[in-house]
């Protein structure tokens, strides 16, 4: 499954050389994964934005070789389209569901306005498969999403809900 992803990926970009932005990067195991499949003459480019610097240096760090990169802001809830102009392709990894529904609008915002291809992977979708199962996977499974969608600072983040409210954000947004 992993090579359709990223043949479907490649075939959207653009020639020539990459500049790929990772959001909500962590240990930058996105570009671990993808940097190798998107090869190309040119090379890659990879801007890094995570909002724990410890994570985000390992994450740079840890690009492959013949990859370069650098750490981009950190706090994503400001930034506007001017910041991905030139960008090839727009990541993030385990981030949606950590969102607001007016954070996930603005990214969506963002995302289109750049013009770019979007790749978001790992999102919490209330779906939760125990296994071996018990009759408590529901009660557990429940619990769970209910810790997604906690109020943390004044934000209620999405946790499950963060697929249903991404296609409609990048839907009113044109995408």
């Amino acid at each position: 499954r992993s090579t359709v992803l990223a043949d479907a990926v490649r075939d959207l970009l653009p020639p020539g050389p990459l500049l790929v932005r990772d959001l909500g990067c962590g240990t930058g195991s996105m570009g671990r994964w993808l940097a190798p499949r998107l090869a190309r003459p040119g090379g890659q480019h990879w801007v890094l934005h995570d909002r724990d610097p410890v994570v985000l240096s390992h994450a740079v760090a840890s690009l492959p070789g013949g990859v370069t990169g650098g750490a981009g802001p950190g706090d994503l809830t400001g930034f506007g389209a001017d910041l991905l102009a030139g960008t090839s392709l727009i990541t993030a990894s385990a981030l949606l569901d950590l969102l607001t529904a007016d954070e996930m609008d603005a990214l969506a915002a963002v995302c289109t306005a750049a013009g770019c291809p979007v790749l978001f992977t790992l999102t919490v979708s209330g779906r939760v498969r125990l296994h071996p199962e018990d009759p408590l996977d529901a009660e557990i499974g429940a619990a769970f999403d209910d810790h997604q969608r906690r109020d943390e600072n004044g934000r209620r983040m999405l946790g499950p809900d963060a697929p249903a409210a991404a296609a409609a954000a990048f839907a009113r947004h044109g995408a």
